[in-house]
């Protein structure tokens, strides 16, 4: 048997030497197979090549031969897909996140958030507009607003003076138009309302017909004259303000005064009666104005215009009187009431 597979290893090797030379690794594969013949008696069939693996999914199809390394990738194949699974994890943290929302655009005198502080937030913090846009005063926005603030005032002093008409409610007498003048205090209650105490005095001028003062008898004859009335007032007035810019102020009324009122008696070159006449009487008044701060939280001047209702009228002046002339009693008659009262008033005030 030795024999016979010497020979056959001679006789390969002599031909094949022949027919290939210098394909020696030819050579030595055809010597390989020729001795594996021999040892087996058979020729083992060639292995298929296996189908390439689809991309999509591995082959279900394999050859005997392959069959146990297909078991044997199998565990392995199970061992990588838990790491493929952080993968997928780290993609979805790397992938693009949507753009935060914008924030509502500064205004004047906001500042922004600096990325100074916005490095020293925690990175898990989620920034809302509180955050992003914080909403502070810059000092020149603070300034502006302190200054359009109204002037600080405790109290204010000062003095009036004016116009005044209180018409008549008789035709046989004519109230003129008077001058007012008088004195105030106003203490400041907040910065758009004040209280002001007032005194004040009237001289009101008087046109009386030749038969204003019959009421029994005829006092034509008398030639009688009247004298000025005297006015005497003290009121409270309730003054709300706004103010328009930083000197000028607009300014409503609603005042209550006492009001007394003197009628001296009518005098003549056969008559002089010198008992005067009174009368009282409440003044309602409703108005608006404007006052200007010529110096700031120091000089104020201020414009005023109203209208009173006048009710509660009462006293001797309003009845009839007894006098004496040329030896005899004589009655005369009462003096008009007002109606109404219209006055205009500057202010000039120092402000504590």
């Amino acid at each position: 048997m030795d024999e016979s597979l010497g020979a056959k290893r001679q006789e390969l090797k002599a031909r094949w030497t022949r027919h290939a030379p210098g394909h020696g690794a030819v050579q030595l594969f055809m010597l390989v197979a020729t001795l594996s013949i021999s040892a087996h008696g058979q020729v083992a069939p060639a292995k298929e090549p296996a189908p390439a693996p689809s991309s999509t999914a591995p082959s279900s199809t394999a050859t005997s031969g392959t069959a146990p390394a297909a078991s044997q990738d199998a565990p392995a194949a199970s061992q990588d897909a838990p790491s493929e699974a952080p993968k997928e994890e780290e993609l979805a943290e790397e992938a693009p996140q949507d753009p935060p929302a914008k924030a509502p655009p500064a205004k004047s005198g906001d500042i922004l958030i600096s990325s100074e502080d916005a490095a020293a937030q925690p990175k898990n913090a989620q920034l809302t507009d509180s955050s992003v846009l914080t909403k502070v005063r810059s000092p020149g926005e603070e300034e502006r607003r302190k200054k359009e603030k109204p002037a600080t005032r405790w109290s204010e002093v000062g003095a009036i003076v004016g116009m005044t008409s209180r018409p008549s409610s008789d035709d046989r007498f004519k109230y003129r138009p008077g001058i007012a003048y008088g004195g105030f205090f106003r203490p400041q209650i907040t910065d758009y309302l004040g209280i002001s105490l007032s005194y004040r005095e009237e001289r009101i001028s008087v046109e009386a017909a030749p038969d204003a003062y019959d009421y029994d008898t005829s006092t034509e004859s008398l030639e009688l004259e009247q004298s000025p009335l005297k006015v005497t007032s003290l009121g409270v007035r309730i003054e709300p303000s706004y103010p328009l810019t930083r000197f000028l102020h607009l300014q409503g009324v609603l005042s209550w005064s006492w009001v007394r009122i003197v009628y001296p008696m009518p005098h003549g070159p056969d008559f002089d009666q010198r008992a005067d006449r009174a009368g009282v009487e409440l003044n309602w008044g409703l108005g608006g104005g404007f006052s200007v701060d010529l110096l700031r939280n120091w000089v104020n001047l201020g414009l005023m215009g109203t209208y009173h209702f006048v009710s509660n009228q009462t006293g001797s002046a309003y009845e009839p009187i007894q006098a004496i002339v040329d030896g005899q009693m004589t009655h005369f008659a009462p003096m008009a009431r007002p109606k109404h009262l219209v006055d205009v008033l500057f202010s000039l005030g120092i402000i504590l």
